[in-house]
């Protein structure tokens, strides 16, 4: 799947906190994108407060709290292109039937 050869896996709070640390946003702007580095990219990670959320566009499709806990958010459109591509990279095990 090309798709996820594009982004890293993020399997825990540990692994969300230090992407998005050794992301820098681009240009003139607080978009940290996830893999290639360019406005297009669909995929983001976004901190609010101590939540990291990776981003579809703009919904938010998972989110990892500092309790360990990891949260899908986006079930109801689960099958739209890219979300189920989105939610095997986030999750703890990229595995998701």
């Amino acid at each position: 799947m090309a798709f996820k050869k594009d982004y890293p896996s993020i399997g825990c709070y540990a692994q969300a906190a230090r992407l998005y640390n050794e992301t820098k946003p681009l240009r003139n702007n607080v978009t940290r994108p996830i893999g290639r580095r360019s406005k297009g990219n669909p995929c983001r990670i976004e901190k609010d407060g101590d939540v990291y959320s990776i981003l579809l566009h703009a919904t938010r499709v998972v989110t990892y709290r500092p309790d360990g806990s990891v949260v899908l958010l986006w079930r109801e459109a689960y099958d739209a292109y890219g979300v189920r591509e989105t939610v095997q990279i986030a999750l703890p095990y990229g595995q998701v039937d």
